[in-house]
């Protein structure tokens, strides 16, 4: 996709336990956790996950292809995101890449749940996502 790597805006942030990359691509909002999520971190992921729809209340990211581990205080987590995006047509997509969260969400069934959206990479969700009102990083 042209333009991702200058609307990149990396905001590096720790939330006590959980890594995480918190980015503003194509105007929109991506989060990236970088270690496993599970109930002793949660309540940091779903603080991100909270500010991130608050700042791009079109849809969010979540990009999973780096996780360890999430268990299903992470599900829970991200399924509040989606029910918390309340614009007409938001969605939250999930890139996922083909190991441990794809296999976690498919049994979850999140992909049967309206605005819930799988991907195999972030490249993927990305092109998937509605225009955003957000400014262009970069440009």
């Amino acid at each position: 996709m042209d333009g991702i790597d200058e609307a990149r805006a990396l905001l590096a942030a720790s939330f006590g336990d959980v890594r995480m990359a918190v980015e503003i691509i194509a105007g929109h909002g991506v989060i990236s956790p970088l270690a496993e999520i599970d109930i002793s971190n949660v309540a940091e992921f779903d603080a991100s996950l909270d500010q991130a729809v608050k700042d791009s209340p079109s849809g969010i990211i979540i990009n999973l292809s780096g996780m360890t581990y999430l268990d299903s205080s992470a599900v829970k987590a991200m399924l509040r995101a989606r029910r918390n995006l309340t614009n007409p047509g938001s969605v939250l997509c999930i890139a996922t890449g083909p190991g441990l969260a794809r296999t976690i969400l498919g049994f979850a069934h999140m992909d049967l749940i309206p605005g819930v959206l799988l991907f195999d990479s972030l490249d993927a969700a990305l092109q998937h996502m509605p225009p955003s009102p957000l400014p262009q990083e970069g440009r």
